[in-house]
């Protein structure tokens, strides 16, 4: 775990790397997109009556949002992996 006697960014980086599920990014996101497609296109359409114009924007909104949180979350592991990586070859 980080100590801190480190830097706060290398604290950041440690937990970041440690984290669980990292390598099921891609299915976690997938799973978002489809379980918030299916909401919209099922629930809201069909039960909440909710009007088709809504619905398509709001699973345009998810098909923007969840390959977000993919490249974001993905861009933040990398740079976790590469600034613990280069804590180690210092020490």
């Amino acid at each position: 775990m980080a100590s801190t006697s480190n830097p706060f960014s290398l604290q950041l980086a440690e937990r970041i790397h440690n984290t669980t599920s990292k390598d099921k990014l891609g299915y976690i996101c997938v799973g978002g997109l489809a379980c918030e497609s299916v909401w919209h296109s099922v629930v809201e359409r069909n039960f909440l009556k909710t009007s088709p114009i809504v619905v398509r924007k709001a699973i345009f909104r998810a098909a923007v949002f969840w390959p977000g949180v993919f490249i974001a979350t993905k861009t933040a592991l990398r740079w976790a992996e590469w600034r613990v990586q280069r804590a180690e070859n210092d020490a």
